[in-house]
């Protein structure tokens, strides 16, 4: 059975730190780094269209690495490997100072492997960090619950603590939006709100974005932030779905048209995504409750390699449709969707006008029981 992965379920990335020495005008990173690889690090600047400017890669020697630059003001900058294997990005409150980056897993998307200290900004942001680092060790005990209940069978403690799962998992977000609020004029509230937006609905990028003061809607994350909403708007509840035509894994092709469902499931997923692969065992669930109720599900993969997507599916024992046109979040459907993160659900009506979007498996059961 694989291990659920909670910190990739939450989309969370967040880190803390302290002050450091100043020097006027400029910025210097001075880190060392655990990770056994020879990829080169990468910092890196958000662009207009929402993709990375490159600014600096060094190769760490004897697993230290050094950045040295300039800038006018504080900006958001990030840090990551060039092998995209290594998933994740270190969020930086950049600012003239000296800061000092450890990291000692692989993963980047769990603030837990490294540490960065330097800035006033980078502390502030710490203040959350400091207080969630206390819920993420409460998180990781109920998931470890949850995972030995699924391998026991055990489905009455599953679903008790996959709810109460869903409930912290609320909670964050509740107090995640307080700490947006207080810091909605500087980069740490900016910063968190950019760190998830390709994830969020409509509505929840609309609802964090109302959290934020127009002078940081007003710079170019935040320009990104307006853009991607406007995107969004055109796959709100009510809105027709976009048809497209894809290859299935059996040799057919099939297109929106030709499900014909009560509820029409559209998973977006790939094999090389955690968190999507952690959702199939409760999506399978879902499927075998709700398929005599007129539920279709379609499992649409951004793989681009055929034997990969195949194991997958295989190993997962998925019974449901599964489509792909091998050609990643680059192809046509996954941009008429708008697919910038994983796993990703669309929930259709019989006329395939979309009833909602969301990764939640408690928000997937509430649609399907208010429908079906």
């Amino acid at each position: 059975m694989r291990k659920i992965s909670w910190i990739a379920w939450i989309g969370m990335m967040l880190l803390g730190g302290c002050s450091g020495a100043k020097e006027s005008g400029t910025f210097t990173i001075n880190g060392r780094s655990e990770v056994q690889s020879e990829s080169a690090l990468v910092l890196l600047r958000a662009k207009e269209n929402g993709s990375w400017d490159t600014l600096q890669q060094v190769i760490p020697q004897d697993g230290k690495f050094q950045f040295k630059g300039q800038m006018e003001q504080p900006q958001i900058y990030y840090l990551r490997f060039a092998d995209r294997r290594i998933k994740g990005e270190i969020p930086l409150m950049m600012e003239d100072t000296v800061f000092s980056v450890d990291i000692f897993k692989a993963d980047l998307s769990d603030f837990r492997n490294y540490k960065v200290n330097g800035g006033k900004w980078q502390q502030k942001r710490n203040q959350l960090y400091e207080i969630q680092r206390k819920d993420f060790a409460q998180l990781d005990s109920v998931m470890n619950v949850i995972q030995q209940a699924d391998e026991q069978g055990d489905v009455a403690t599953k679903m008790h603590n996959r709810f109460y799962l869903q409930q912290m998992g609320a909670s964050y977000d509740i107090h995640e939006n307080e700490f947006i609020s207080a810091n909605k004029d500087n980069l740490i509230g900016l910063s968190l709100v950019y760190s998830k937006y390709r994830y969020l609905s409509y509505e929840g990028l609309q609802k964090k974005m109302s959290l934020l003061a127009d002078t940081m809607l007003n710079t170019l994350e935040g320009k990104v932030l307006q853009d991607r909403l406007l995107v969004l708007q055109k796959l709100t509840p009510g809105s027709p779905a976009p048809d497209f035509r894809l290859a299935t894994l059996a040799g057919d092709t099939i297109s929106l048209g030709d499900l014909k469902g009560k509820v029409k499931l559209i998973d977006f997923w790939a094999s090389w995504c955690g968190p999507c692969r952690a959702a199939n065992p409760h999506l399978k669930e879902i499927y075998e409750q709700y398929k005599e109720k007129g539920l279709v599900m379609l499992g649409v993969s951004m793989d681009t390699s055929s034997e990969a997507w195949k194991k997958a599916v295989e190993a997962d024992g998925l019974p449901w449709l599964q489509a792909s046109n091998l050609d990643g979040t680059s192809g046509e459907t996954a941009k008429k969707y708008r697919i910038t993160g994983i796993p990703r659900v669309f929930l259709l009506d019989e006329n395939n006008r979309i009833l909602g979007e969301t990764a939640n498996y408690q928000e997937i059961l509430a649609i399907l029981n208010k429908v079906l």
